[in-house]
């Protein structure tokens, strides 16, 4: 699930890349057909530092909003999946006799275990088991 978001971010972050460049390329097609040829050279050197501080503050933007995208992206993502305990509802005596019915079979089964506790056999069982546990493993 990490690993999506981070290259759906990283994809995010390649869009924004390209969209600024463009941008970029843009903004030098236009200040090139502002200039005048016939203009003099310190005119010239001006709008050149014009387009300098300009492609300047584009990179610096870029870099602000691809940062931005990080900050974002890392708090979407959830840094620990924490389990949540689930607590099941108590249940008065009524409600739970009548959630017995509806399930018959587990009340069979639990009336069945409680007769062999009640005679003994489930404890001889368990040990039995144990017994045949311990002589297959020595």
């Amino acid at each position: 699930m990490d690993l999506q978001m981070f290259k759906e971010a990283c994809k995010e972050i390649r869009e924004a890349k390209e969209m600024l460049k463009s941008l970029e390329k843009e903004i030098m097609v236009m200040a090139i057909e502002q200039r005048n040829p016939n203009e003099e050279e310190e005119g010239s050197l001006k709008r050149d530092q014009e387009q300098e501080t300009l492609l300047k503050d584009i990179k610096e933007i870029e870099i602000k909003t691809l940062v931005i995208n990080l900050i974002n992206r890392r708090r979407m993502i959830p840094r620990i999946i924490q389990k949540k305990e689930i607590y099941k509802k108590k249940f008065l005596k009524g409600e739970q006799e009548k959630r017995r019915e509806k399930t018959g079979e587990e009340l069979e089964g639990e009336v069945e275990v409680q007769k062999n506790l009640a005679k003994g056999k489930l404890v001889k069982i368990m040990i039995n088991n144990k017994i045949r546990n311990f002589r297959d493993k020595g």
